[in-house]
């Protein structure tokens, strides 16, 4: 087993440098190699620890978890159950600092509904709790949601989301038309 953690250890430096789908789908493979479940476990925590300036890995990270999930469908849980309480913990506070965080989880959230490992209704509940304060990093962090999975759950063949989606849409927009907005948001 020791050999199994070095060689884990090896693959979780690795994995930030995944730039490409290739290089991710190979890491893939030789995660399948070591798997255990105190193996899934660590990979899910790297995942969630994601450094926030590194955004451009989210969609090849929840491709990684798509991928995984086909063959260890207990890896994506604790990922998304950690997201969405980090997701509702961090809208308590309204301090500038924690920006990049707050996006950094609502773009990683919206990748993962995307390739459907979480549930749609996730986001949704996640752009309700941005309508309900309507500005400063809330009107970002709503953004970042609808601009990264906006489209796919507008399209996504499930009536219901679709009219979730649907008056979400027409709740920010008049959010937007009511609220006085500076040029930035």
């Amino acid at each position: 087993t020791d050999a199994r953690s070095a060689t884990l250890e090896a693959l979780l430096l690795e994995l930030p440098k995944c730039y490409r789908k290739d290089s991710m789908d190979d890491w893939a493979i030789e995660f399948c190699y070591i798997n255990s479940k105190a193996n899934r476990k660590r990979l899910a925590h790297a995942l969630y620890h994601v450094r926030w300036s590194s955004l451009e890995l989210l969609p090849l990270y929840a491709r990684l978890v798509a991928t995984l999930n086909q063959v260890y469908p207990e890896l994506k849980t604790p990922l998304v159950e950690a997201l969405r309480r980090q997701f509702f913990g961090l809208f308590k506070y309204k301090d500038q600092n924690r920006l990049g965080t707050k996006l950094k989880n609502a773009k990683f959230i919206a990748e993962l509904v995307k390739f459907q490992v979480a549930p749609p209704i996730l986001a949704l509940n996640c752009l309700r709790t941005c309508f309900q304060d309507f500005k400063g990093h809330a009107i970002n962090v709503c953004c970042a949601i609808v601009e990264t999975c906006g489209r796919w759950l507008y399209k996504v063949p499930m009536k219901k989301v679709n009219e979730i989606a649907d008056k979400s849409l027409t709740t920010m927009m008049n959010l937007k038309r009511s609220k006085y907005l500076d040029q930035n948001t």
